[in-house]
């Protein structure tokens, strides 16, 4: 995974970029296919018909738990036994075949010794929980091409010390926003599927228990909210998976912050009067092997 960070960037460019990634990585498929003639009597509807079928039959319950123990120790530093646990449930509704309602809540809590890079260096955190509720309305276009619209919400607790009490930490922050994806499936056999998925979404993330450095020094109330921002995110993945074999999926992500409260450091330590502005790109890979079903996987 590599990470870049730029302070500055200019709006207009910034979506000039998101514009040609988003031509040049999509299939050009989506921008012309040749189109055999269609029978007015036999169009349909983009959303289908209502489904009167009942309503067992059009309603999807999804679920999974996971958690495990663990181990953590840092160099120099007093072991830590504890463990993971993290879960998911998700509603669905199908209204039509081709319209869908979900309604993902899921949450995580982990006790293991983690460091984390922020700004100023590092900190580390021996506890951390959050939980997040998605509801997301889904339309199927065609049979290879869907778009979806979300709300995002994330509430985000940590513990730096075991004397810290929930809610009250320093990095806990609440996170809201809407999320837009486009997905288009490039091929699928029984055995295999391959495709395209093109996520933006828009959000404002919240630190309320943060102080900043100036704050403590008394020097008044400058900038309060140092850590807040407004988050913009671009990202286009492939996802080759196969039932049997390698299956390989990568991702590339484009991170645009506006600090709502952070200043531009100058090099004599003193404040610009122009708010931070700050890029993240990330690029990132995973790899796995399957072997047959009564074989191994690892």
């Amino acid at each position: 995974m590599c990470i870049f960070i730029f302070t500055k960037r200019l709006f207009i460019v910034r979506l000039v970029c998101v514009a040609l990634l988003f031509y040049m990585m999509t299939p050009s498929t989506l921008f012309a296919q040749e189109v055999a003639p269609v029978d007015a009597s036999e169009s349909k509807p983009l959303l289908g018909k209502m489904d009167f079928r009942p309503f067992t039959e059009n309603f999807f319950l999804f679920g999974n738990l996971t958690a495990y123990g663990a181990y953590s120790k840092l160099l120099q530093g007093s072991p830590l036994n504890g463990g993971n646990a993290s879960g998911y449930i998700a509603p669905a509704f199908r209204f039509t075949d081709s319209f869908f309602f979900l309604l993902l809540a899921n949450g995580s809590y982990a006790k293991t010794k983690q460091v984390y890079r922020e700004d100023r260096g590092t900190r580390i955190s021996s506890e951390s929980a959050s939980y997040s509720l998605t509801p997301t309305m889904k339309i199927n276009i065609t049979p290879k091409l869907s778009l979806s619209g979300s709300y995002l919400f994330t509430r985000a607790l940590s513990k730096q010390t075991s004397d810290t009490k929930w809610g009250k930490d320093l990095y806990d922050y609440i996170e809201k926003g809407i999320g837009f994806d486009i997905n288009y499936l490039l091929d699928k056999k029984e055995d295999y599927t391959k495709s395209i998925k093109t996520t933006l979404q828009f959000y404002n993330r919240k630190y309320p228990n943060f102080i900043s450095l100036f704050t403590l020094t008394g020097l008044g109330n400058i900038e309060e909210r140092e850590k807040d921002y407004k988050g913009t995110l671009f990202s286009i993945g492939y996802d080759d998976q196969h039932k049997t074999g390698f299956s390989t999926s990568l991702s590339f992500n484009a991170l645009f912050k506006d600090y709502s409260d952070k200043r531009l450091e100058i090099s004599d330590g003193t404040r610009d009067q122009r708010y931070q502005q700050d890029q993240e790109y990330t690029l990132s890979g995973s790899f796995d092997y399957r072997g047959e079903p009564d074989g191994f996987h690892y």
